[in-house]
């Protein structure tokens, strides 16, 4: 059975890092190609605290993500 979320129709931003051992890139990928209006953003050399080691590059894909859509 899949998650409740795959419904989600809104625009939807996913921000991954590439070295995640926590929760791997694979899982990033599953939600984006079941996410129909879902962008994927893969930030290399970064883990599972995506807000800790790469808080200016997180803010400036909210930033751009959350412009573009209102």
């Amino acid at each position: 059975e899949e998650p409740e979320f795959f419904a989600i129709s809104q625009k939807t931003l996913i921000v991954w890092g590439d070295k995640d051992k926590v929760f791997p890139l694979e899982h990033g990928r599953r939600l984006h190609r079941n996410l129909p209006n879902s962008s994927l953003e893969i930030l290399k050399e970064v883990g599972h605290g995506v807000n800790i080691e790469a808080p200016t590059t997180l803010n400036n894909l909210i930033t751009s993500f959350v412009l573009g859509v209102s």
